[in-house]
């Protein structure tokens, strides 16, 4: 079935709150890349969910599918030419300071599954072309999704406070998600190793040990990318999936 994104949010309102809530500027081939990281991402690489497509209607179990790890993620060759073209960048990109280094740690973040389905909901946004988001911006969000590099976000009730972070992520700012150590292959589940925080602290160090450059953003990609109610729904879909079973 299709999904009414915004309907869903009306439905559900902001996260809802379970136990299991444990408390990235240079021009690039996007689809070569995108490529790259789908091959290294071992079985699960067989046949990759193609994002951006036009006329594509992504359903609610394919987000779950993406968030369980059950899913390689590219970018459609199409649709990235379009973003390209409906939000191109500026011919001289200034991209905004670096954020401040967090003081504290956050008490509550998501978990591996919610931050991966909070990724794949601001994704599939961004590839609607019109977002003000350049393809950069898309194209690392897949790579997150791939090597399950996963950026540490807030269980906020509010989704801009989570989507700040995720901001935060695309100049590599932020810290890693601590995930199970993995024995380097998939669980019966479909679920991919988990890569993000084993021996990193920071975001910046998982990065670059998966050799992944952050994009930066410009002040008004930050923008575009923390409008809207991409964490509740994306946290929201799990929800819906959950209650089916």
């Amino acid at each position: 079935m299709t999904w009414d994104w915004c309907g869903l949010y009306r439905g559900l309102g902001t996260f809802p709150r379970s136990p299991q809530i444990a408390l990235i500027s240079q021009p690039l081939d996007v689809a070569c890349l995108s490529t790259r990281v789908a091959a290294q991402a071992g079985p699960m690489a067989a046949k990759a969910f193609t994002v951006g497509g036009i006329g594509a209607q992504p359903s609610l179990d394919d987000v779950v599918k993406i968030a369980q790890g059950g899913l390689v993620v590219a970018l459609d060759a199409a649709g990235a030419e379009r973003v390209k073209k409906e939000s191109p960048a500026p011919k001289s990109f200034q991209p905004e300071p670096a954020p401040a280094a967090p003081h504290a740690p956050q008490p509550q973040l998501l978990d591996a599954q919610q931050t991966r389905a909070v990724l794949a909901t601001r994704l599939l946004t961004v590839m609607n072309g019109r977002s003000g988001a350049r393809v950069q911006v898309a194209d690392f969000i897949v790579q997150l999704l791939n090597s399950n590099v996963l950026p540490a976000l807030p269980a906020a009730p509010l989704d801009p406070d989570v989507l700040s972070s995720l901001a935060d992520a695309c100049h590599g700012a932020g810290a890693a998600l601590a995930q199970p150590a993995a024995d380097g292959a998939a669980d019966g589940g479909g679920h991919p190793p988990a890569a993000g925080a084993a021996g990193a602290a920071t975001l910046a160090e998982a990065l670059a040990s998966h050799g992944i450059a952050p994009p930066t953003l410009s002040a008004a990609e930050r923008v575009a990318l923390v409008s809207g109610c991409c964490a509740s729904a994306g946290v929201g879909a799990l929800a819906v999936a959950g209650g089916r079973r």
